[in-house]
C-alpha cells in the first residue's frame, strides 16, 4: 500500500484491488487476478516461471493508494480478510513495505503464520536487519528466516552471521 510492485511484476492492473475491497465492496474475491491474466499480460514473467501448479495462483493487487495505509491495516476488516483468505487458500503471502521505514509490517505480522525478512546484500545495513528482527519479535511475530538477495558472484556467502538472530540454529536452503 506504499509503493506497490506486484501488479507491475505480474503485468496485471493495479486497480481494482485491496483498497476497493475496503471502500467499495464486501467481496474481495472480485478483485483477484489469476494465472490466465498474467499469461495474457505480456509482462515476460509468464515465460520465466515454471507454469506447473500456477493455475491456482491468485493475486490481490493494492488498488488505489490510500491516504492512510495504517488505518486500513489496523481495521477489523483487514483481520477478517486474512481469516477468509486462510479458509480459502492453502498459502497466503503478504508483501509489505520495508519494516525500517513504515509500521505496516509490524501491524500485519502478528496476523501471519510467519515472517521472512528480506536482506539486500551490501545495501541494507546489518544493524537495520537486527532492529527489524527485534521490532517483529516485540510485535509477537514469528520470524521464520532471512532471504538474502542481490548477492553478486564472488561476494561472501557466510550465512553464519545470521544465526544470532534466532533462538535455534537455522540451516540455509541449498
Amino acid at each position: 500500500l506504499r509503493k506497490p510492485m506486484v501488479d507491475k511484476l505480474f503485468g496485471i492492473p493495479e486497480e481494482p484491488g485491496l483498497t476497493n475491497y475496503f471502500y467499495h465492496s464486501p467481496r474481495w474475491e472480485n478483485y483477484l487476478s489469476g494465472w490466465e491474466q498474467i499469461e495474457k499480460s505480456g509482462s515476460g514473467l509468464a515465460q520465466a516461471i515454471n507454469v506447473n501448479g500456477m493455475a491456482n495462483l491468485r493475486l490481490l493487487p493494492s488498488g488505489k493508494l490510500p491516504s492512510n495505509p495504517i488505518a486500513l491495516l489496523n481495521a477489523e476488516r483487514f483481520g477478517q480478510l486474512l481469516k477468509e483468505m486462510r479458509q480459502r487458500f492453502q498459502l497466503t503471502i503478504l508483501d509489505c513495505s520495508p519494516i525500517s521505514l513504515f509500521a505496516d509490517c509490524t501491524i500485519i505480522a502478528p496476523h501471519a503464520d510467519g515472517v521472512i525478512l528480506v536482506y539486500r546484500f551490501g545495501r541494507t545495513d546489518r544493524e537495520a536487519v537486527r532492529q527489524a528482527h527485534n521490532h517483529l519479535i516485540s510485535s509477537k511475530a514469528k520470524v521464520l528466516g532471512v532471504v538474502v538477495n542481490d548477492m553478486q558472484k564472488g561476494e561472501s556467502t557466510d550465512y553464519s552471521t545470521y544465526y544470532k538472530y534466532y533462538d535455534k540454529p537455522v540451516v540455509p536452503a541449498a
